[in-house]
């Protein structure tokens, strides 16, 4: 919590936890209906193109799953990278037994060479992902890019 002063999710109770997970489901299936009930009504008014950008921004949802699991993986380097670099400085043990140093080292040079390389894939996904956006902008009619381009988000 933001003071500090309260529990960690371990003490939290059950019933709590399972409260707030049920009102965070509840509000996106109502949110879910209603673009489904404006869906429905901008189809009954002949609204084609408004439906078929509800329609985009419905299937939006995935891009954006996308885009948290890139975050939490970004997340999740960084602290293998703070974690190997706080390594560094101690020892590793095997069953109360201290390796030899030269095991030491190679143990610690091939946890930076996989960490490099979960790198460089993470920057490799990354540039997929700005290029397939970079080509999704340029595909939009220029009709399309005159009314919205000022105002195009993701």
């Amino acid at each position: 919590m933001a003071g500090g002063g309260g529990q960690s999710l371990e003490e939290t109770p059950t019933w709590a936890v399972a409260i707030v997970c049920f009102v965070l489901v509840a509000i996106s299936i109502v949110i879910e209906h209603i673009l489904h009930l404006i869906g429905e009504w901008l189809k009954k008014k002949n609204k084609k193109a408004l439906y078929e950008s509800l329609e985009k921004m419905k299937s939006g949802g995935t891009v954006m799953e996308d885009d948290e699991a890139l975050a939490f993986d970004l997340q999740v380097q960084e602290a293998i990278a703070a974690s190997l670099i706080d390594s560094e400085a101690v020892e590793i043990e095997v069953s109360g037994d201290v390796l030899p140093p030269e095991i030491q080292r190679e143990m610690l040079e091939h946890y930076h060479s996989q960490h490099e390389l979960n790198t460089i894939r993470l920057d490799f996904k990354r540039q997929i992902h700005d290029r397939a956006f970079a080509n999704e902008v340029n595909a939009l009619p220029d009709a399309v890019w005159c009314r919205t381009g000022d105002h195009l988000e993701r």
